[in-house]
This record gives C-alpha cells, sequence and structure tokens, in this order.
C-alpha cells in the first residue's frame, strides 16, 4: 500500500474512493449510511482537526505547514454554511433540548419533525463543522426514524447529529456558574443523501487547496 503524501488532501480524498466504489453493493444489502458515516468519521474530522487547530494543538503542525491552507480554510469555515456548504432542504435545527428528554428517551420523541427548524443562513460553517466534529467524535449521532424492533427496520430518513450546548460549556468554564443548567443539547439533523452532498463538497474543498509548504 502506498503512503499517504498528506492527510489534508491525499486521505480523505482516498476515502471518498472507497466510497464510490463500495456505495452499489452497501446499497443492495441497506448498508449505505453505515458506510457513509464509516466515511465521514475519518474523511471529515482529520482534515478539520488539522486545519483549526493552533500549531501547539496538533502534533502533525499542518496550519504551519500549509499557510496558504490554513489561510483558505479560515476564510470558508466563516461564511454562511447554508449558502456555501449545505446543499438541499433538510439541514434542520433543534436548539436546546433538555437532557433528560433524550437520555433514555427514543430519538422519535425528542427529534421528531415538527421540533425543527430550517437551519439559518446565518449560522456560520464553523459552528456547523464544530458540531459535525464533536458529534462524530463523541459518538453522539442517532437516526431517525427509530426501530422499536417490532417489525422490518424503517429506511433512514434522518440522521441525527447531537451536541452539549457550547454556550452553557462556556458558562461553566468563564464563570464557574454551577447552580446554571448545563444539560442542554443542540441537535443538527440532515437527510443522508444531503450529508452526503455536503461530504463530497468537503473533499472536493480540500483538493482546492495549496499545499505549498512554508519557505
Amino acid at each position: 500500500m502506498s503512503s499517504y503524501t498528506n492527510f489534508i488532501k491525499d486521505f480523505p480524498t482516498r476515502c471518498l474512493e472507497l466510497f464510490d466504489k463500495t456505495f452499489d453493493q452497501t446499497r443492495i444489502n441497506g448498508r449505505e449510511v453505515t458506510l457513509l458515516l464509516s466515511i465521514a468519521t475519518v474523511a471529515f474530522n482529520i482534515p478539520f482537526e488539522r486545519l483549526r487547530a493552533k500549531p501547539e494543538k496538533h502534533p502533525a503542525d499542518d496550519v504551519t505547514r500549509y499557510p496558504e491552507a490554513k489561510k483558505k480554510f479560515d476564510k470558508e469555515i466563516n461564511k454562511s454554511f447554508r449558502c456555501h456548504w449545505g446543499q438541499g432542504d433538510t439541514w434542520k435545527f433543534i436548539e436546546g433540548v433538555d437532557g433528560k428528554d433524550i437520555r433514555g428517551c427514543q430519538v422519535d420523541q425528542w427529534a421528531r419533525p415538527e421540533a425543527r427548524e430550517s437551519l439559518s443562513n446565518k449560522k456560520e460553517a464553523n459552528s456547523v463543522f464544530s458540531h459535525l466534529r464533536n458529534a462524530l467524535a463523541h459518538g453522539s449521532i442517532f437516526t431517525y426514524p427509530n426501530y422499536s424492533g417490532t417489525s422490518a427496520p424503517p429506511q433512514i430518513e434522518t440522521i441525527v447529529f447531537l451536541r452539549q450546548c457550547r454556550e452553557r460549556k462556556e458558562i461553566e468554564k468563564c464563570c464557574q456558574e454551577r447552580d446554571v443548567d448545563l444539560d442542554k443539547y443542540d441537535v443538527l439533523l440532515v437527510s443522508p443523501q444531503d450529508f452526503l452532498a455536503f461530504l463530497k463538497k468537503w473533499v472536493e474543498f480540500l483538493n482546492s487547496l495549496d499545499l505549498s509548504t512554508s519557505p
């Protein structure tokens, strides 16, 4: 097996190649969402972690090695996610769901369609990327509708990404207000088709980066 030339372009491109080569078979077997999430977990998270990090935060030090790529990345993540990244109309958001309404409950109860709002055009890509990264890294992923086990499994309509509200964490860290309710979660939802379109756009963006090394 040939070595990776880098983990920003080469690695995620190979991941997407694997997806394309195996997708037809996984679709026949009803495992296409499993494949999608498996590929996304590494093809999105690894380049994102390397590009967003400060030099001292990641041992690869890619933000110093590839300054032009870092500059373009920083510019892109400050744009509107919906306008520049989120194709399709299935990107939805539920803000501040109580943890008690999530733990021990079926996803159908707290991620129901009537509770969702369209993802705002004002939400920056960095916010959505961070949400996806957190959910993929910590396993905070669900699918809707839920399989109850009483009949044949339903088709997955929506992938659900969960993240503890960042604002609540900041209150805890900065103000030490332990009496504040920190048990709130933001919920990001999208169809498998629109998530795949995003992942392909992400890899296309990575391939556009200038990986010239710093002098």
